[in-house]
């Protein structure tokens, strides 16, 4: 009888030991080469809405930083503006990385890296989502609106 219970704890044990090991296995790809995110490398991006860089205390998938609409008055204690970029800036990102967990699913970021006013340079990551408009365009999308608009 006390081997039947150890067995069926030791069962147990190896069973919630997978389902955690599942729930917390991730993985980081390198995506740069695929599309549409080769589009988008090493290629001067244009900014469409006022954008931040913004420095968290709490780390990113990739980087401490991140771009996101800016909105003004959030600096506090976890996050400081680092850059503010409007609408006609440009930047470029330099690599494209997915992040894949049990939780999550598949995300897909963007990173760049950016000078700053005191001469600091700061690396950054953009998430991309399917249910938000991007905060910038490519040459070529900015070309195409703007001779939308003109006809």
């Amino acid at each position: 009888m006390k081997k039947v219970i150890s067995i069926s704890i030791l069962a147990i044990v190896i069973i919630i030991s997978l389902f955690i090991g599942l729930i917390a296995y991730s993985s980081k790809k390198d995506v740069s080469a695929q599309e549409p995110y080769k589009t988008y490398i090493n290629t001067p991006v244009i900014i469409k809405d006022s954008v931040a860089i913004v420095q968290s205390q709490i780390n990113g998938r990739f980087k401490n930083s991140y771009l996101e609409k800016y909105f003004s008055g959030i600096d506090d204690e976890y996050i400081t503006h680092k850059k503010i970029l409007i609408p006609g800036d440009t930047l470029q990102f330099y690599a494209a990385k997915s992040y894949y967990s049990m939780h999550v699913d598949t995300n897909y970021y963007l990173l760049g890296r950016e000078t700053l006013d005191s001469g600091e340079i700061i690396e950054f990551e953009y998430f991309l989502s399917d249910y938000e408009p991007k905060v910038w365009e490519t040459l070529d999308e900015f070309l195409a609106r703007k001779d939308r608009l003109n006809h």
